[in-house]
Protein backbone atom coordinates (compact mmCIF):
# COMPACT_ATOMS: atom_id res chain seq x y z
CA UNK A 1 0.00 0.00 0.00
CA UNK A 2 -0.34 2.18 -2.16
CA UNK A 3 -0.17 0.02 -5.16
CA UNK A 4 -0.64 3.69 -6.88
CA UNK A 5 1.86 6.11 -7.64
CA UNK A 6 1.09 9.85 -7.08
CA UNK A 7 2.63 12.52 -9.44
CA UNK A 8 4.32 15.23 -7.16
CA UNK A 9 2.15 18.23 -7.12
CA UNK A 10 3.29 21.42 -8.33
CA UNK A 11 2.90 24.97 -7.41
CA UNK A 12 1.87 26.10 -10.93
CA UNK A 13 -1.38 28.62 -11.68
CA UNK A 14 -3.94 27.70 -13.91
CA UNK A 15 -9.04 26.86 -14.86
CA UNK A 16 -8.69 23.43 -16.59
CA UNK A 17 -9.83 21.84 -19.31
CA UNK A 18 -9.43 17.93 -20.55
CA UNK A 19 -6.51 17.24 -22.31
CA UNK A 20 -5.73 13.60 -23.21
CA UNK A 21 -1.66 12.55 -23.60
CA UNK A 22 0.44 9.25 -22.84
CA UNK A 23 2.61 8.77 -20.79
CA UNK A 24 5.65 5.78 -20.41
CA UNK A 25 4.53 3.04 -17.98
CA UNK A 26 8.27 3.45 -16.93
CA UNK A 27 7.78 7.04 -15.87
CA UNK A 28 8.29 7.74 -12.10
CA UNK A 29 6.33 9.82 -10.26
CA UNK A 30 9.16 10.98 -7.80
CA UNK A 31 10.95 11.62 -10.87
CA UNK A 32 10.02 14.78 -11.60
CA UNK A 33 8.62 17.29 -9.29
CA UNK A 34 7.61 21.19 -9.71
CA UNK A 35 7.03 24.00 -7.55
CA UNK A 36 6.67 27.43 -7.36
CA UNK A 37 8.82 28.76 -9.68
CA UNK A 38 11.55 25.89 -10.58
CA UNK A 39 11.47 22.13 -11.68
CA UNK A 40 13.34 19.10 -11.00
CA UNK A 41 13.82 15.56 -12.10
CA UNK A 42 16.01 12.87 -11.10
CA UNK A 43 18.61 11.55 -13.96
CA UNK A 44 20.21 8.21 -13.14
CA UNK A 45 20.85 9.46 -9.67
CA UNK A 46 21.71 13.00 -10.40
CA UNK A 47 19.60 16.39 -10.06
CA UNK A 48 18.86 18.05 -13.17
CA UNK A 49 16.91 22.01 -12.35
CA UNK A 50 15.69 24.72 -14.49
CA UNK A 51 14.03 27.79 -13.69
CA UNK A 52 14.30 30.50 -10.62
CA UNK A 53 16.99 29.58 -8.42
CA UNK A 54 17.37 32.98 -6.00
CA UNK A 55 16.91 31.39 -2.84
CA UNK A 56 19.12 28.56 -3.98
CA UNK A 57 16.73 25.77 -4.97
CA UNK A 58 18.77 25.19 -8.11
CA UNK A 59 22.54 25.60 -6.14
CA UNK A 60 24.32 27.23 -7.87
CA UNK A 61 23.02 26.74 -11.37
CA UNK A 62 22.21 29.62 -13.19
CA UNK A 63 18.04 29.90 -13.70
CA UNK A 64 16.95 29.21 -16.92
CA UNK A 65 18.90 26.95 -18.66
CA UNK A 66 18.14 23.36 -17.34
CA UNK A 67 21.35 21.34 -15.72
CA UNK A 68 22.93 19.31 -13.54
CA UNK A 69 22.79 20.83 -9.52
CA UNK A 70 26.35 19.96 -7.78
CA UNK A 71 26.86 17.77 -4.71
CA UNK A 72 23.61 15.77 -5.31
CA UNK A 73 24.12 12.27 -6.54
CA UNK A 74 22.13 9.04 -5.61
CA UNK A 75 19.10 10.44 -5.50
CA UNK A 76 16.11 8.53 -5.84
CA UNK A 77 13.38 11.06 -5.48
CA UNK A 78 12.83 14.60 -5.87
CA UNK A 79 10.46 17.13 -3.74
CA UNK A 80 10.04 20.87 -5.45
CA UNK A 81 8.72 23.72 -2.63
CA UNK A 82 7.67 27.22 -3.53
CA UNK A 83 11.26 28.31 -2.76
CA UNK A 84 13.51 24.86 -2.27
CA UNK A 85 14.11 21.72 -3.55
CA UNK A 86 14.35 18.24 -1.31
CA UNK A 87 16.19 15.44 -2.58
CA UNK A 88 16.00 12.09 -1.22
CA UNK A 89 19.01 9.47 -1.53
CA UNK A 90 19.23 5.84 -2.14
CA UNK A 91 20.57 5.40 1.55
CA UNK A 92 17.36 7.30 3.27
CA UNK A 93 18.70 10.46 3.79
CA UNK A 94 17.45 14.15 2.88
CA UNK A 95 19.28 16.82 1.37
CA UNK A 96 17.98 20.46 1.18
CA UNK A 97 18.76 23.37 -1.37
CA UNK A 98 16.89 26.59 -0.75
CA UNK A 99 14.81 29.31 0.98
CA UNK A 100 15.84 27.99 4.38
CA UNK A 101 12.85 27.58 6.75
CA UNK A 102 14.51 24.87 9.21
CA UNK A 103 17.43 26.71 9.65
CA UNK A 104 15.40 29.84 11.19
CA UNK A 105 16.23 30.68 14.34
CA UNK A 106 13.43 32.50 15.23
CA UNK A 107 9.71 31.54 14.39
CA UNK A 108 8.79 33.18 10.75
CA UNK A 109 12.48 34.78 10.59
CA UNK A 110 14.12 35.74 7.72
CA UNK A 111 15.15 33.64 4.85
CA UNK A 112 18.63 32.36 4.50
CA UNK A 113 19.32 31.42 1.13
CA UNK A 114 21.08 27.64 1.04
CA UNK A 115 22.55 27.12 -2.54
CA UNK A 116 24.89 24.49 -1.61
CA UNK A 117 23.13 21.00 -0.23
CA UNK A 118 23.04 20.50 3.50
CA UNK A 119 21.78 16.99 4.68
CA UNK A 120 18.36 17.53 6.90
CA UNK A 121 19.68 16.33 10.90
CA UNK A 122 17.44 13.66 12.16
CA UNK A 123 16.53 11.59 9.46
CA UNK A 124 17.47 8.55 8.19
CA UNK A 125 15.46 5.43 6.78
CA UNK A 126 13.50 7.51 4.49
CA UNK A 127 11.48 6.43 1.51
CA UNK A 128 8.84 9.55 0.74
CA UNK A 129 9.26 13.22 0.92
CA UNK A 130 7.32 16.05 0.20
CA UNK A 131 7.66 19.76 0.29
CA UNK A 132 4.95 21.95 0.96
CA UNK A 133 4.80 26.13 0.32
CA UNK A 134 7.92 26.16 3.24
CA UNK A 135 7.28 23.45 4.80
CA UNK A 136 8.49 19.67 4.61
CA UNK A 137 7.52 15.94 5.21
CA UNK A 138 9.13 12.79 5.04
CA UNK A 139 8.21 9.46 5.46
CA UNK A 140 9.83 6.14 6.87
CA UNK A 141 7.24 3.67 5.27
CA UNK A 142 8.45 0.51 7.17
CA UNK A 143 7.95 2.49 10.84
CA UNK A 144 4.91 4.66 9.18
CA UNK A 145 6.51 7.94 10.87
CA UNK A 146 5.70 10.54 9.15
CA UNK A 147 8.37 13.38 10.35
CA UNK A 148 6.98 17.46 9.51
CA UNK A 149 9.19 20.40 9.63
CA UNK A 150 9.74 24.17 8.30
CA UNK A 151 7.19 27.05 8.13
CA UNK A 152 3.89 26.28 10.51
CA UNK A 153 2.28 29.49 10.20
CA UNK A 154 -1.45 27.13 9.74
CA UNK A 155 -0.18 24.57 11.68
CA UNK A 156 0.85 22.77 8.73
CA UNK A 157 3.50 20.59 10.84
CA UNK A 158 0.80 19.35 12.68
CA UNK A 159 2.55 19.49 16.16
CA UNK A 160 0.07 21.85 17.79
CA UNK A 161 1.42 24.87 17.58
CA UNK A 162 2.00 27.65 15.12
CA UNK A 163 5.97 28.27 16.02
CA UNK A 164 8.42 26.97 13.18
CA UNK A 165 9.52 23.83 13.41
CA UNK A 166 13.67 23.61 13.05
CA UNK A 167 13.69 19.74 13.44
CA UNK A 168 12.07 17.49 12.03
CA UNK A 169 9.36 15.36 14.07
CA UNK A 170 6.95 12.81 14.45
CA UNK A 171 3.28 14.27 14.09
CA UNK A 172 1.69 11.11 12.86
CA UNK A 173 2.22 7.17 12.52
CA UNK A 174 0.52 4.19 11.24
CA UNK A 175 1.34 6.51 7.49
CA UNK A 176 1.34 4.56 4.10
CA UNK A 177 1.03 7.95 1.84
CA UNK A 178 1.03 11.76 2.31
CA UNK A 179 1.64 15.09 0.61
CA UNK A 180 2.08 18.70 1.45
CA UNK A 181 0.01 21.45 -0.32
CA UNK A 182 0.46 25.32 0.34
CA UNK A 183 0.20 25.44 4.07
CA UNK A 184 -1.83 22.48 4.95
CA UNK A 185 -0.85 18.66 4.79
CA UNK A 186 -2.64 15.43 3.95
CA UNK A 187 -1.70 11.74 5.58
CA UNK A 188 -3.59 8.29 4.62
CA UNK A 189 -2.82 5.64 7.16
CA UNK A 190 -1.99 2.11 6.51
CA UNK A 191 -5.79 1.59 7.29
CA UNK A 192 -6.59 3.84 4.52
CA UNK A 193 -8.33 6.39 6.33
CA UNK A 194 -7.56 10.13 5.40
CA UNK A 195 -5.94 12.75 7.85
CA UNK A 196 -5.69 16.30 7.19
CA UNK A 197 -4.30 19.18 9.41
CA UNK A 198 -3.10 22.97 8.36
CA UNK A 199 -4.82 25.74 6.60
CA UNK A 200 -8.52 25.23 5.21
CA UNK A 201 -9.34 28.48 4.38
CA UNK A 202 -11.39 26.95 1.34
CA UNK A 203 -12.11 23.40 2.73
CA UNK A 204 -9.05 21.81 1.32
CA UNK A 205 -8.91 19.45 4.41
CA UNK A 206 -11.95 17.98 3.76
CA UNK A 207 -13.47 18.24 7.21
CA UNK A 208 -16.88 20.11 6.43
CA UNK A 209 -16.08 23.34 7.49
CA UNK A 210 -12.92 26.33 6.86
CA UNK A 211 -11.58 26.02 10.53
CA UNK A 212 -7.56 25.89 10.46
CA UNK A 213 -6.25 22.23 12.19
CA UNK A 214 -3.00 22.52 14.35
CA UNK A 215 -2.97 18.69 14.83
CA UNK A 216 -3.87 15.75 12.38
CA UNK A 217 -7.70 15.16 11.97
CA UNK A 218 -9.46 11.89 10.56
CA UNK A 219 -11.74 12.77 7.80
CA UNK A 220 -14.90 11.06 8.43
CA UNK A 221 -16.72 9.26 5.76
CA UNK A 222 -13.13 8.54 3.68
CA UNK A 223 -12.30 5.14 5.20
CA UNK A 224 -10.80 3.97 1.52
CA UNK A 225 -7.79 6.17 0.60
CA UNK A 226 -5.07 4.98 -1.29
CA UNK A 227 -3.12 8.44 -2.00
CA UNK A 228 -3.52 12.16 -1.83
CA UNK A 229 -2.53 15.03 -4.02
CA UNK A 230 -2.66 18.66 -2.06
CA UNK A 231 -2.36 21.49 -4.02
CA UNK A 232 -2.47 25.24 -3.74
CA UNK A 233 -6.12 25.40 -2.19
CA UNK A 234 -7.31 22.16 -3.20
CA UNK A 235 -6.69 18.23 -2.52
CA UNK A 236 -7.37 15.31 -4.64
CA UNK A 237 -7.88 11.57 -2.83
CA UNK A 238 -7.65 8.53 -4.95
CA UNK A 239 -9.68 5.80 -3.60
CA UNK A 240 -8.93 1.97 -3.62
CA UNK A 241 -11.34 1.52 -6.59
CA UNK A 242 -9.20 3.97 -8.41
CA UNK A 243 -11.94 6.32 -8.45
CA UNK A 244 -10.99 10.41 -7.40
CA UNK A 245 -12.51 12.74 -4.36
CA UNK A 246 -11.92 16.18 -4.46
CA UNK A 247 -12.14 19.15 -1.99
CA UNK A 248 -11.66 23.07 -1.61
CA UNK A 249 -11.87 26.22 -3.84
CA UNK A 250 -13.57 25.27 -6.84
CA UNK A 251 -12.73 28.70 -8.54
CA UNK A 252 -11.35 27.62 -11.67
CA UNK A 253 -12.91 24.05 -11.50
CA UNK A 254 -9.91 22.55 -10.32
CA UNK A 255 -12.10 20.11 -8.13
CA UNK A 256 -13.26 18.59 -11.89
CA UNK A 257 -16.85 18.65 -10.28
CA UNK A 258 -18.44 20.50 -13.62
CA UNK A 259 -18.75 23.48 -11.33
CA UNK A 260 -16.55 26.33 -10.05
CA UNK A 261 -18.50 26.32 -6.50
CA UNK A 262 -15.90 25.51 -3.78
CA UNK A 263 -16.72 22.16 -1.36
CA UNK A 264 -15.60 21.17 2.23
CA UNK A 265 -16.54 17.57 1.89
CA UNK A 266 -14.93 15.43 -0.54
CA UNK A 267 -16.38 14.88 -3.35
CA UNK A 268 -16.51 12.45 -6.28
CA UNK A 269 -15.01 13.82 -9.76
CA UNK A 270 -17.57 12.54 -11.99
CA UNK A 271 -16.22 10.70 -15.31
CA UNK A 272 -12.77 9.58 -13.81
CA UNK A 273 -12.57 5.70 -13.35
CA UNK A 274 -9.50 3.45 -13.85
CA UNK A 275 -7.18 6.16 -11.89
CA UNK A 276 -3.66 5.28 -10.89
CA UNK A 277 -2.07 8.68 -9.92
CA UNK A 278 -3.05 11.88 -9.10
CA UNK A 279 -1.77 15.47 -8.96
CA UNK A 280 -2.58 18.94 -7.75
CA UNK A 281 -1.12 21.99 -8.92
CA UNK A 282 -2.09 25.59 -7.60
CA UNK A 283 -5.42 25.98 -9.54
CA UNK A 284 -5.34 22.82 -11.88
CA UNK A 285 -5.47 18.99 -11.86
CA UNK A 286 -3.72 16.00 -12.98
CA UNK A 287 -4.72 12.47 -13.40
CA UNK A 288 -3.22 9.23 -14.91
CA UNK A 289 -5.37 6.28 -15.92
CA UNK A 290 -4.75 3.18 -16.34
CA UNK A 291 -3.96 2.90 -19.76
CA UNK A 292 -1.33 5.74 -19.22
CA UNK A 293 -3.95 8.02 -20.38
CA UNK A 294 -3.10 11.71 -18.72
CA UNK A 295 -6.27 13.80 -17.88
CA UNK A 296 -5.84 17.84 -16.80
CA UNK A 297 -8.47 20.30 -15.72
CA UNK A 298 -8.32 23.71 -13.72
CA UNK A 299 -7.32 27.39 -14.14
CA UNK A 300 -5.72 27.35 -17.58
CA UNK A 301 -5.03 30.78 -18.38
CA UNK A 302 -1.17 30.18 -19.30
CA UNK A 303 -1.96 27.11 -20.61
CA UNK A 304 -1.15 24.57 -18.14
CA UNK A 305 -3.52 21.98 -18.97
CA UNK A 306 -2.04 21.79 -22.84
CA UNK A 307 -4.57 21.50 -26.07
CA UNK A 308 -2.87 24.42 -27.64
CA UNK A 309 -4.76 27.20 -25.92
CA UNK A 310 -5.67 29.05 -22.94
CA UNK A 311 -9.08 28.46 -22.87
CA UNK A 312 -11.16 28.04 -19.14
CA UNK A 313 -12.55 24.86 -19.38
CA UNK A 314 -13.92 23.03 -16.76
CA UNK A 315 -13.54 19.14 -16.25
CA UNK A 316 -16.36 17.10 -17.10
Amino acid sequence: MPSKMKITHAFSKTLAAIVLLTVSPQAHAADLSGGGYHAVQVDAGLVKGLGDGTYGQLGTTPAGAPATLTGLSGITNVAAGGFSTLALKSDGTVWFLGETTIQHTTAHGTPNPVSTPVQVAGLSGIDVIAAGHRHFLALDTDTGNLYAWGHNGSGQIGNGSLLDVVTPTVVLTGVAAMDAGDGFSLAVKSDHTLWAWGRNTHGQLGLGDTTDRLSPTQITGVTAADAVAAGGQHALILLTDDTVLATGNNTFGQLGLGTTTSTSTPTAVPGLSGITTVSAGYFHSASIGSTNQVSLWGRNFEGQCGGGNSSAVNYT
